[in-house]
């Protein structure tokens, strides 16, 4: 039994899984409850795949036999490894925008360590319907492409350096409108730089959507102009339903965008080249096909489906070792050979 979101310690008790995992702020009584299960009754082996801050304090409390998955190698901490007497056995990073090497010098065994890549529903605006109507509702030209983006008013996406690529393309002469998906505690600033840039009606901003999926159809081509990212998982999106995409080369976007194959890549903070990518996109029609035919086949790996099954599968894995028996505080160590 695989449990997510515990939500109390009877319940657990009740369940007596052989593995709990709790994935990210699902639940904050998650931590609490685990720790006064493990201290109450100490099951032989729950395996614990923790998945944000909480799981510090499951990892103090406990001798078990545990997977520590951490979404954002920028919070990794080997002091963490250390202090807790190396008794994690693999330390899953769900996406690799840090090199697996650093974790290799830090001392982590390389029998410990295993990639296993988010996921998301490919399928999820596959029955989308045209956005002609869209269209219409916002007032672009019919005779216009729409590059378009979805993400969040915030530092790290980088809205200055995509406004400055936009006010480039528009300057350019192109018959295009940029339409941005996105809320966020910088949306004043954004707004007032998009005024000061001259944008107005050829940049629109949309909002928060509860559904991105018309605006996805919308869009003729998707840009992303992050400083830093975990993962990226508009892209994915973008991707699944096949648009050309250009990014910049910041965090996991790398993992994901493979330059000249599925997209565009550029270095970040860099609204020419951002332009660039976006004029190279809109002139080269042959270009967004080829882009767009490999799109969708290249984001296979990160279907939900295959996340949930390679967990399953280490899980089992584990469960099956030789470590089956409660483990010891003891750092792990690879086999010989």
């Amino acid at each position: 039994l695989v449990v997510v979101a515990v939500l109390s310690t009877p319940w657990l008790k009740h369940a007596a899984p052989w593995a709990v995992h709790r994935q990210g702020f699902v639940s904050s009584a998650t931590p609490v409850a685990a720790v006064e299960f493990l201290l109450d009754e100490r099951p032989p082996a729950p395996l614990f795949n923790e998945n944000g801050f909480g799981s510090y304090l499951i990892w103090a409390a406990s001798p078990a036999y545990k997977v520590f998955s951490d979404p954002r190698l920028e919070l990794y901490d080997l002091q963490l490894w250390q202090e807790g007497g190396g008794s994690i056995h693999f330390r899953m990073p769900i996406y690799p925008p840090v090199d697996p090497n650093v974790l290799l010098a830090d001392g982590i065994p390389a029998c410990r360590l295993v990639v296993i890549r988010s996921g998301v529903d490919l399928d999820r605006f596959s029955r989308v319907p045209a956005a002609d109507g869209l269209r219409d509702d916002l007032g672009i030209p019919r005779d216009h492409l729409v590059v378009g983006t979805v993400a969040a008013m915030a530092r790290h996406k980088d809205y200055p350096t995509l406004l400055v690529a936009a006010q480039a393309v528009l300057q350019a002469g192109e018959k295009v409108t940029f339409c941005a998906v996105g809320d966020g505690p910088e949306r004043g600033k954004v707004h007032a730089l998009a005024r000061r840039l001259g944008l107005g009606d050829r940049c629109m901003f949309v909002g928060f959507q509860d559904d991105v999926g018309p605006y996805l159809r919308l869009f003729d081509i998707f840009v992303m102009a992050s400083r830093t990212e975990g993962l990226g998982t508009s892209l994915i999106d973008a991707l699944a339903v096949g648009l050309p995409v250009a990014a910049t080369r910041a965090g996991g976007i790398g993992e994901i965008v493979r330059d000249g194959e599925n997209g565009l890549l550029v270095s970040v903070r860099n609204p020419t080249a951002l332009a660039g990518a976006i004029l190279r996109l809109i002139h080269d029609r042959d270009l967004r096909a080829r882009l767009s035919a490999q799109a969708r086949p290249s984001v296979e790996e990160f279907a939900i489906t295959h996340t949930v099954r390679k967990n399953l599968e280490l899980y089992q894995r584990l469960m099956q070792s030789e470590c089956r028996g409660r483990p010891s505080r003891q750092r792990p160590e690879c086999p010989a050979g």
